[in-house]
């Protein structure tokens, strides 16, 4: 069976989510999955408000949660394990606010980079739409980001899941880097645009020149450095990631949009040490 064939099951995790915003998610790809998985860590009423609503606009979409914030990969698991129960070939992974531009022509490419060099991770341009240059065709890259990432059921079954140490960030490195391990390289399509928020978007003026800041809180930023220091430790130290940490969190993060743009300055600065040191101590808890 062609893969572009196959059973496909996107799976969608939320926390009070901006309804407009998850309608708009689930639109652009309904018509083509073959099922549709939404686990609201969302606490209760949220929760149930949240499914009522899915429900009269998506009667198809099944629902989970449990009233309580158990983090993405635990989310990303559950439907891991609906995939595995009721047959699906394909997952998608998805966040609550970021929004597919022509999913179909995205979905295809992968299948058919599938059926031509097999199996591997694939996932979309975050915010194509953005950059100056566009590239063509598919280009290796050290990771993914979790929300639209297509994985065969294969591959994800290799993995043993989502790793659950994490509650939000570096799900996407680790799972990319335990795959890698096993043979099986990541790429990103170059030609689709998954419109995506990072954070809460700030920017200032700065002699001149504007400079952007993501927004996040301490405890994220907590996250953040802790997470990707014991991805680093964990899968023998890789150079380029550790370049990838110094270059996108310490320097362009913390030292730009943090001291130059964000408030909280001294929490966050804090924040990133204390995850830093964490990290390197692997506290996980």
């Amino acid at each position: 069976m062609a893969y572009h064939t196959r059973r496909l099951l996107a799976v969608v995790v939320a926390y009070s989510p901006d309804m407009d915003l998850l309608i708009a998610n689930i639109s652009a790809f309904v018509r083509r999955a073959d099922g549709v998985y939404v686990w609201d860590n969302s606490p209760e009423p949220t929760r149930v408000e949240t499914e009522r609503q899915l429900r009269q606009r998506f009667p198809q979409v099944v629902f989970g949660g449990v009233g309580e914030n158990k983090g993405i990969s635990y989310g990303l698991n559950q439907g891991w394990r609906y995939a595995r129960e009721h047959g699906f070939d394909i997952l998608m992974s998805m966040d609550q606010d970021s929004r597919f531009e022509n999913f179909d022509a995205y979905y295809e490419r992968v299948t058919g980079k599938w059926e031509r060099d097999g199996l591997c991770l694939c996932g979309p341009t975050p915010n194509l739409h953005l950059r100056k240059a566009a590239a063509v065709g598919f280009t290796a890259s050290i990771a993914l980001i979790t929300s639209g990432m297509l994985v065969p059921m294969q591959l994800l079954d290799e993995a043993g899941g989502y790793c659950e140490d994490f509650l939000v960030d570096a799900i996407d490195f680790d799972f990319c880097y335990r795959l890698r391990e096993k043979g099986y390289e990541s790429y990103m399509d170059n030609e689709s645009n998954l419109i995506q928020v990072f954070g809460t978007p700030q920017s200032k003026k700065v002699l001149g020149i504007t400079v952007h800041a993501f927004g996040y809180s301490p405890f994220r930023v907590y996250g953040i450095f802790r997470n990707h220091i014991i991805v680093w430790r964990r899968y023998h130290h890789p150079a380029v990631l550790l370049r990838h940490i110094i270059k996108q969190y310490f320097l362009n993060y913390l030292l730009k949009g943090v001291l130059l743009v964000e408030k909280q300055k001294w929490a966050k600065c804090k924040a990133a040490c204390k995850g830093t040191i964490d990290g390197f101590r692997f506290k996980l808890k």
